[in-house]
């Protein structure tokens, strides 16, 4: 009898050492969570209570609609984080469990609480370009940017035109007073004020344009030229043409840039009157004068007999090229006792041996154009 009651004892304590069930819960429910905002970080923290929390189980509940967009749950600690990708407004469970079944274990009622969080669109700014201006001209304009709501424009860095003022409204306006190019951060803010947008802005106020003709130099029939009309003041970009008189056959300007390329196919002088357009309408001319040379060519024919034992002098002729010609011996020897002078073409000596020499003689100028002749040089007694 007395060890009946024993067994009976022993299990009363046994039933009383098994934990009973408690209540989850998940704090703030109903809960309306922080705005989020596209692009940007976010974090919120689900706090469990009650129950055995080292086992506690965060989780999307069965059936509920998901999470936004780039956020996730982390299981264990509770926490929401990511970078939401789309806007929008989201209901969802969550779901908090702390154990596996089993007459022993801590398997609490689940707890389901439903959340709602707002993703906002990012703001962008949307205006494109602003500017060029002519400097002393009136100037307006109403800043925009994307993703809605209660906006407020600021300048977040940089220095605006003088004579320039941007108002919370977003309105760009004034009088740009001095010249110069301005780089400044147009910035937009919600009343959040977790959103905001930003743009960098690069604002050109134009000095009258104006011109300068390149120092084109001398060219040549064949040889490939190049030259630039020097630009001062203006804004980009600049429309080119030729207003009066001609460029050389086989040059032509760039509409676009004011250089002047190509090769020229006939020699003369040539004088242009190029006019430019800006894109604020200043405008400006200046006349560019080329000077084309004739191709170089040696224009000695044939070389005069010289005569055994007897001085030889002949100055060797050329036509066409620009500036100082050197000229040089490219093939085969000149008779023994004659030399070519490479500064002045002339050939000089006195020949000791009769006989005929077939000699090429180069001629090189300043632009690097090379022509060459075959002569015949007869030494006769």
């Amino acid at each position: 009898m007395r060890s009946l009651r024993l067994l009976v004892l022993v299990a009363v304590l046994g039933i009383l050492a098994v934990p009973a069930a408690s209540a989850l819960d998940i704090e703030g429910e109903p809960n309306v969570l922080a705005d989020a905002v596209v692009g940007q970080p976010y974090s919120h923290q689900f706090i469990g209570e009650e129950g055995c929390p080292p086992s506690y189980d965060f989780h999307l509940a069965a059936g509920s609609a998901p999470f936004p967009p780039g956020l996730v749950l982390d299981r264990k600690t509770g926490e929401l984080r990511g970078v939401p990708t789309a806007p929008g407004d989201y209901h969802f469970f969550v779901e908090l469990t702390d154990g596996e079944p089993g007459p022993l274990a801590c398997n609490s009622t689940p707890s389901q609480a439903d959340f709602h969080i707002r993703v906002l669109p990012q703001l962008v700014v949307t205006t494109p370009a602003l500017g060029p201006v002519r400097a002393g001209a009136a100037f307006s304009t109403t800043l925009s940017a994307s993703g809605g709501g209660s906006l407020s424009w600021s300048v977040g860095a940089g220095s605006l035109p003088p004579g320039l003022s941007l108002t919370p409204q977003g309105v760009l306006a004034g009088t740009a007073a001095a010249p110069g190019s301005y780089t400044f951060t147009a910035r937009v803010q919600d009343p959040g004020p977790k959103r905001v947008g930003t743009r960098e802005f690069t604002f050109v106020v134009a000095a009258p344009l104006a011109l300068s003709a390149p120092a084109a130099g001398a060219s040549e029939v064949g040889v490939p030229f190049k030259a630039t009309v020097g630009t001062s003041g203006g804004a980009q970009p600049i429309a080119w043409s030729v207003a009066q008189g001609s460029l050389p056959a086989g040059v032509t300007l760039d509409a676009a840039t004011g250089a002047l390329s190509g090769t020229p196919t006939a020699a003369g002088s040539f004088s242009a009157t190029l006019a430019a357009t800006d894109a604020v309408g200043y405008s400006a001319s200046t006349t560019v004068a080329v000077s084309v040379a004739p191709r170089l060519a040696v224009a000695t024919r044939r070389l005069a007999t010289a005569k055994l034992g007897a001085r030889y002098r002949v100055k060797l002729a050329k036509r066409g090229g620009v500036g100082a010609v050197r000229w040089q011996l490219v093939r085969g020897p000149l008779p023994a006792g004659i030399r070519l002078d490479a500064r002045t073409g002339t050939l000089a000596g006195v020949a000791r041996a009769v006989g005929t020499r077939r000699v090429t003689i180069a001629a090189r100028d300043a632009l690097g154009v090379v022509a060459r002749r075959t002569l015949v040089l007869r030494v006769a007694r």
